[in-house]
């Protein structure tokens, strides 16, 4: 009994040295990473324009969603046009921040998942996104980031996501 309960005692030490040793580690660059990721949040919560625009690289980022499957099929419904991947040059972060700010909806992105990749130099950020406007979900999907590390820190080189919330189909 004595034996087995030092092996437990035992394994319970090396579990907690190695998810220790685990926590600790990071990669390059990864908790300032995280500070982009925080004040990108942020800047939509509190409608700070100036804030969020200062996340990106320059003002022609790429700036790219997509529709998921099941979006698409229900915008072709009602509209046989519809393009699954539109590029709209007039789409950018500025556009996309100018909208939450003017908008009386307390509006929020949510975050989960985050995976980070990193040498120092160059990341990319991946994660589940909600998009909420007065705590109701009005897109969700997966986002994507390019970031590069300049001189003053990380900024945005590309974002990506996905729109997977269905688009209401007309009647």
């Amino acid at each position: 009994m004595e034996s087995s309960m030092r092996l437990v005692a035992l394994l319970t030490l090396l579990f907690a040295c190695s998810v220790t040793g685990n926590a600790a580690e990071s990669g390059p660059g990864e908790r300032e990473i995280h500070a982009v990721i925080d004040q990108f949040r942020e800047s939509i919560v509190t409608k700070d324009k100036e804030g969020f625009v200062s996340l990106f690289l320059h003002d022609r980022v790429t700036w790219q969603p997509v529709m998921s499957d099941a979006r698409y099929a229900l915008s072709v419904k009602s509209d046989p046009e519809a393009a699954k991947v539109a590029y709209n040059p007039g789409d950018t972060p500025e556009k996309f921040i100018d909208g939450i700010v003017k908008s009386t909806a307390k509006i929020e992105e949510t975050f989960s998942g985050i995976v980070i990749d990193s040498d120092g130099a160059a990341a990319s950020v991946a994660f589940d996104f909600k998009f909420l406007s007065n705590g109701t979900v009005t897109n969700s999907g997966r986002e994507y980031w390019l970031l590069v590390k300049t001189a003053t820190g990380w900024k945005i080189a590309a974002v990506t996501w996905s729109r997977n919330t269905p688009a209401k189909a007309s009647s």
